[in-house]
């Protein structure tokens, strides 16, 4: 009698430590699948591209050029310094668009590079915008800089030119230096910033003031963009 209770009171207790070990998975299973159901799916829409620098990363050397690339310098060889073919070829052009860099060419030697801040309007390749310049001046100077922050690393230009009237960059004003142009973009924010940088041959560059922004590089008064050149107070190099 007695091991018959025994036995009921055993088989009891093995029937409910079951149902508890088979009711723990569920508990826990329970807040997850609310989880899941709950979370909200990614959306493609709210995701936005914005463009990096690629390529080598190259030093500004205003009276040089940039990176290893020279003045004076054939297409061969900027291709290859610039590790990949020219994107917008021509005779006078070698492009990078993604690398925001035009070399411009005469005679087949290099004798102009231009430097463009990220989403200016490319002249060249219809509906394009540059992408990012992988680079900066020895100074720390670099494109999309504020002016007042650009004067304070490469001191005051030697001569500033205001610019009005519509242009494609909404360029407002160029400063002079002895060996670099720097143009100034108004943003859709109002800022004033660093838009392009002209690097001219020393060798064969003429000391004269182009009433144009730098995508297209020569003067065209119907464009709209007025000059009024001023001398600066005090000039240091860049």
């Amino acid at each position: 009698m007695q091991s018959s209770v025994l036995s009921s009171v055993f088989m009891a207790c093995a029937v409910f430590l079951s149902a508890c070990r088979d009711d723990q998975p569920a508990a826990k299973a329970a807040p997850s699948a609310t989880a899941n159901a709950a979370a909200p799916k990614p959306s493609s829409t709210a995701r936005q591209v914005w463009p990096v620098p690629v390529g080598p990363r190259m030093a500004v050397l205003p009276g040089k050029g940039i990176g290893a690339i020279r003045f004076g310098a054939n297409r061969e060889t900027i291709q290859r310094l610039m590790e990949f073919p020219c994107e917008v070829s021509t005779t006078t052009l070698c492009g990078y668009n993604g690398r925001a860099v035009d070399f411009i060419m005469t005679n087949g030697l290099l004798e102009e590079i231009r430097l463009q801040r990220s989403s200016r309007k490319n002249l060249h390749l219809p509906q394009a915008t540059y992408g990012v310049f992988n680079g900066q001046f020895l100074d720390g100077t670099h494109l999309e800089m504020l002016r007042p922050t650009v004067i304070e690393l490469a001191g005051a230009p030697q001569s500033v030119e205001m610019v009005t009237g519509a242009n494609p960059w909404n360029t407002v004003e160029r400063d002079y230096y002895e060996s670099a142009i720097f143009e100034y973009d108004r943003t859709t924010s109002g800022n004033i910033v660093l838009g392009g940088v002209i690097l001219k041959n020393p060798a064969t560059a003429q000391p004269t003031a182009s009433a144009e922004p730098i995508a297209s590089g020569r003067p065209a008064p119907s464009a709209g963009a007025t000059p009024s050149v001023r001398p600066a107070a005090s000039a240091r190099r860049p």
